[in-house]
């Protein structure tokens, strides 16, 4: 596998365990650490648009973890506003799941909650809001309860509220070309069975509805949209015609 290849392989493997933002098309530092100033989860892979930042980062320092390799550093992390650098041709993905697990579980630890934001954007709440602490309260989110009808992880039998489940499960199918029939816990990144209960069902039912209106609403827009081009489109044909005469 090349050097290329195997960057990429990283890269995906990544994205369809984490939630990450891509910051591979970003060629300015102060653009970099303007985009990484909060908690989130940031990847980029070096390349012709990101090399002076690479460069730039290594020459200064300015980074958690440099990995001691003779291969080429084409792969940055941020996370909690710490940089590492890896060479993908001697870095297994694996080892990088176990860094961003490690980090993702300090954060937990320190009652910092981790917030789905629109299925493709992990940030971290403030740990003073005022609900923290209640034990009813759904540990992702805390804002749902999980008295009743939660969602509870066979390996590390932590719970989640169905609304932090249903958006865990939509998360990971918006990474990957193939449906399956496992979530995975956002605690320990264990896969499991789906869970199937009544809650569920009408969870998966209002969100449907919802997904269809709005697939409706694309439609009727596409529909105008080819009715405007063919009007445009016969205009042109006849100046055209006009034109060569």
């Amino acid at each position: 596998m090349n050097i290329k290849t195997k960057q990429k392989f990283i890269y995906y493997k990544l994205r369809n365990i984490f939630d990450i933002i891509d910051l591979s098309n970003i060629e300015s530092m102060n653009t970099f650490l303007n985009s990484t100033r909060d908690n989130s989860i940031y990847i980029s892979l070096k390349n012709h648009t990101t090399k002076g930042i690479f460069n730039n980062i290594i020459n200064n320092n300015n980074y958690a973890y440099l990995h001691n390799s003779y291969d080429e550093i084409d792969i940055l992390l941020s996370i909690n506003q710490e940089i590492y650098l890896y060479p993908s041709q001697t870095t297994k993905y694996e080892t990088l799941v176990e860094l961003i697990d490690s980090k993702l579980n300090i954060v937990q630890n320190n009652n910092i909650p981790i917030i789905f934001n629109n299925y493709n954007e992990i940030r971290l709440e403030n740990s003073n809001d005022n609900n923290t602490g209640q034990e009813d309260l759904c540990e992702i989110c805390y804002t749902n309860s999980t008295t009743t009808n939660p969602v509870e992880c066979t390996r590390c039998h932590k719970t989640l509220c169905t609304n932090c489940y249903f958006s865990t499960i939509i998360n990971s199918y918006q990474q990957v070309s193939t449906f399956t029939n496992k979530w995975i816990c956002p605690y320990c990144r264990a896969r499991s069975d789906l869970v199937q209960n009544q809650n569920i069902k009408n969870l998966i039912k209002e969100k449907f509805t919802i997904s269809k209106n709005e697939y409706n609403d694309v439609l009727k827009k596409i529909t105008e949209l080819e009715e405007q081009r063919a009007s445009v489109r016969n205009k042109l044909s006849w100046l055209e015609y006009l034109d060569s005469i």
